[in-house]
């Protein structure tokens, strides 16, 4: 990827075009319209696109769903991996995606007792990323034998008190203080 200007230029293109008759996609969730259209320019006609990925995972920052939009368009042949190798299949994380999928809120009382999901309720912030930084450095660590630098806090937004930035920040100083 090169850029002129504020513009991004791939340096494969339809004047340029890639070389192989099959492309596998991995992760196909997390493309947006702009790298897909310009994939697609860069594939030559006859070559065959092998997309995978998990389209009930987030989409990608870019605008578009595109893999969705592509399997809810029936146009494609598509198979679903009913198997799961990650986990057990009796993983509260397993039981609680698939309800979730279903559109079934899951009942995140019942998972007290569960090896791998939790729910923590804080109505306070201050108490919710104190908690946060304790499960991160300790209760985690502790539980699962982890390093705490191989664990990762998601947030779903970039901004606000509980945001990207404000985690980043505060666990910052509690990981790593100044002093």
């Amino acid at each position: 990827v090169q850029g002129e200007g504020s513009k991004t230029v791939f340096a494969r293109n339809e004047a340029n075009q890639l070389d192989a008759g099959v492309y596998i996609v991995d992760e196909m969730s997390m493309v947006d319209v702009f790298l897909f259209a310009a994939f697609l320019k860069a594939v030559p006609v006859g070559s065959r696109v092998i997309m995978v990925g998990d389209m009930n995972q987030l989409p990608s920052v870019g605008p578009g769903n595109i893999f969705k939009d592509l399997i809810d368009s029936n146009y494609f042949a598509e198979s679903t991996l009913e198997k799961i190798h990650r986990q057990s299949e009796d993983s509260r994380i397993i039981v609680n995606a698939h309800m979730v999928n279903k559109g079934i809120v899951p009942p995140l009382d019942q998972n007290k007792d569960s090896r791998d999901f939790f729910f923590l309720e804080r109505n306070d912030r201050k108490i919710l990323l104190r908690d946060v930084a304790d499960l991160l450095m300790n209760r985690i660590p502790a539980k699962f034998g982890a390093n705490p630098f191989d664990i990762q806090v998601l947030s779903p937004s970039r901004k606000g008190e509980m945001g990207v930035e404000m985690l980043n920040r505060h666990l910052q100083e509690y990981i790593n203080p100044a002093k």
